[in-house]
């Protein structure tokens, strides 16, 4: 009896937890295409490019509501075995294959076009950095630089030998690249555009799955069974700010505009999180994958998250400020508020998030270094509600940029961004 009484009380406990989560997501769509889905990259127009484990590469679009394969490649010459997407700042879509090296293609929108080919090493993960430089993880060699001219690839440096294994790679800037490792390692490498420096590294057991970055002096770390991590970053040392376990296998992590953190777990799960510099706090959690793993986490410039579910497809969902409790009841903020946009550094666009707490005459504009107006974003009234905006800032140079938001007469806040070519 009393065995039962104290499983009775944690199931309630357990219960009562997730009933009380502040935010809830919503599936808008799933495709299973009975291939394995492991690593998503999104352009700047939404198609979404998913690296296929057993089968190349594929392209979607997104409807909101459903998800339709535009394009399919495979040409693995020693069979597929996919494991990350990249896109170039010229739309250069780029495929990590450890049993094929690298690749480039162009995309028009139906078809792929194999451009280049490096066939050497076993690639694990690739990155682009804004300039276009091309960074390369290889399970069995150190971090690679290479330049691309749109037919073929040129090596440029790599990593000491001793840094071999790499995980997955995190391009921040064109200066600045994070790194994790199957050794459980996490590193920081410098590059001035001909030598590459490693500036950091930490062990971190038990699995340095994947990383992001939200700047170039915050990261975060799905760490396997470990759960997530939050490092700073002072350009020559980590340091741990935040830790969370929820005991999940965490494969996977992506962070939204406002900041928000989405978490993949092993399982087939999702989970968002708050993060205030010190600590998380899980406000989400779903899991309509029982055979997935959770292995890719992005999101779109709208705000949908995609999961890459291996053997269980490509699922589709929103994230809400709806709460456990009532799901008719709207997220209607407490104050005025605005963000700091993301990404940034960026290049060549950013997203930029406000809240109104009541409705009032908006007014978001752009202002260059010495005080110049550039861009009205917006100016009109709106109801109280968050929104993000996206900022293209395309034909404009590299340096400081600010926005600025006013609403009504009562609220004006000013921010810092940074534009890198």
């Amino acid at each position: 009896m009393k065995k039962l009484l104290i499983y009775l009380i944690l199931l309630f406990t357990f219960s009562l937890t997730y009933a009380q989560l502040p935010h809830t997501f919503t599936q808008t769509a799933h495709i299973d295409d009975s291939r394995i889905d492991y690593a998503i990259a999104i352009s700047n127009d939404g198609t979404i490019f998913v690296a296929k484990c057993d089968s190349g590469l594929s392209a979607y679009t997104y409807t909101g509501s459903s998800f339709v394969c535009k394009a399919h490649i495979n040409e693995s010459i020693y069979g597929a075995n996919a494991r990350d997407v990249a896109i170039g700042p010229d739309g250069t879509v780029f495929l990590a294959n450890s049993c094929d090296g690298l690749r480039a293609y162009n995309y028009d929108g139906s078809s792929f076009e194999c451009t280049a080919h490096l066939n050497l090493g076993i690639g694990s993960s690739v990155g682009v950095s804004p300039n276009g430089t091309v960074f390369l993880g290889d399970y069995h060699a150190s971090l690679q630089v290479y330049s691309y001219d749109n037919t073929s690839f040129t090596y440029i440096t790599g990593g000491p030998n001793q840094h071999r294994d790499i995980k997955h790679i995190e391009v921040v800037s064109d200066s600045l690249i994070f790194v994790t490792t199957l050794m459980n390692n996490l590193r920081a490498y410098t590059f001035d555009g001909s030598s590459l420096v490693c500036s950091a590294n930490i062990t971190v057991e038990p699995h340095s799955n994947c990383i992001t970055a939200t700047s170039d002096s915050l990261v975060f770390l799905a760490n396997g069974n470990d759960g997530l991590r939050a490092y700073t970053f002072d350009g020559s040392s980590f340091v741990c700010t935040a830790h969370i376990d929820n005991g999940d296998d965490v494969k996977s992590v992506a962070v939204s505009s406002n900041g928000t953190v989405f978490l993949g777990n092993d399982d087939g799960g999702l989970r968002a999180y708050t993060y205030d510099d010190t600590s998380f706090e899980c406000t989400a959690h779903i899991n309509n994958g029982d055979d997935g793993y959770a292995y890719d986490v992005a999101i779109d410039l709208e705000g949908s998250i995609f999961l890459a579910n291996g053997f269980d497809g490509l699922y589709a969902y929103t994230y809400s400020g709806f709460t456990g409790i009532n799901d008719d009841m709207p997220f209607i903020p407490d104050n005025h508020s605005l963000s700091q946009n993301y990404p940034n550094p960026f290049n060549p666009s950013t997203t930029i998030c406000y809240s109104l707490k009541k409705t009032a005459l908006v007014s978001l504009k752009i202002y260059d270094l010495l005080g110049r107006e550039i861009e009205t974003l917006v100016k009109e009234y709106q109801n109280k509600n968050s929104y993000s905006v996206n900022f293209d800032a395309s034909g404009l140079a590299s340096g400081i940029y600010y926005y600025q938001l006013r609403i009504g007469n009562e609220f004006t806040e000013t921010k810092k961004m940074m534009l890198i070519r």
